[in-house]
């Protein structure tokens, strides 16, 4: 197999059968993005149902609360955090499968190593919460946004500093795959720490004992896990559309056909 950037020639042949494109790309993304909604809207649903909806201790209400256990999006270590790790494993994937093309055509080969290598410690990061120790240096700065969002004071440095950083290094790749990749990286912040930033905002600024509970507050889990995942579908979109891998065809195969 062969991979190669869409557009470039085959070098296996007329006979080979290509992999990929635009084509695919939508294919791709629309299923995925279609599993991610429901599996999003479940975790949403039966949190919030097995909160409200029945309070009181239950054979229902144990059902929801596990239902929401697996799929709610501001839990941890469940159906939702492996469906996101694994989406950016799969950029991850298709950025290096795409360094290889470059490098074939004589592109910015390493520039895309190290946009794999940034996609593949975010799936880390969705899996195993690796900005989490963060919380210890926020707590030190201050303790107003909690044990829990403390983390947004010095990872919004953090991101910051390699934004600008990625920003420079993607001088270097196409024009178009360019745009759509600053568009996605903006799109997926906006969520992971602008909406965060507004889900930590609400909660402590309301009035209510538990209002992580509350209606508002899910609508607020759902806009910030929305737009990580739009962002990330925007990436792999725009990346697997720029990449065909061609599978050699059989000769032999091919000459008693005609």
């Amino acid at each position: 197999m062969t991979p190669r950037p869409a557009g470039a020639a085959s070098a296996a042949g007329t006979n080979a059968t290509s992999i990929g494109g635009p084509r695919a790309a939508r294919r791709w993304t629309s299923v995925a993005g279609a599993v991610g909604a429901v599996v999003l809207a479940a975790g949403l649903i039966l949190n919030y149902a097995h909160i409200n909806v029945a309070p009181e201790p239950s054979f229902r209400r144990a059902l929801l609360a596990e239902g929401a256990r697996l799929f709610y999006a501001d839990a941890e270590g469940n159906a939702w955090s492996w469906f996101s790790a694994a989406l950016l494993a799969v950029l991850a994937a298709a950025l290096a499968v795409l360094s290889i093309a470059a490098r074939s055509e004589g592109g910015p080969a390493s520039r895309y190593r190290v946009l794999a290598g940034v996609a593949l410690f975010l799936s880390l990061d969705e899996g195993a919460q690796v900005h989490e120790f963060l919380n210890q240096v926020g707590v030190r700065v201050t303790d107003r946004l909690g044990t829990f969002n403390a983390w947004l004071i010095p990872g919004a440095g953090v991101l910051l500093v390699v934004g600008v950083l990625l920003l420079w290094l993607a001088r270097g790749i196409e024009p178009a795959l360019r745009r759509r990749l600053v568009l996605a990286g903006a799109v997926f912040m906006a969520g992971a720490v602008g909406m965060e930033a507004l889900g930590a905002a609400f909660a402590l600024s309301s009035d209510l004992p538990n209002p992580w509970l509350t209606g508002r507050y899910h609508l607020l889990v759902a806009a910030e896990e929305g737009l990580e995942m739009a962002g990330a579908l925007i990436a792999v979109h725009a990346v697997v559309a720029r990449i065909r891998v061609d599978v050699p065809g059989d000769d032999r195969r091919h000459r008693r056909s005609r």
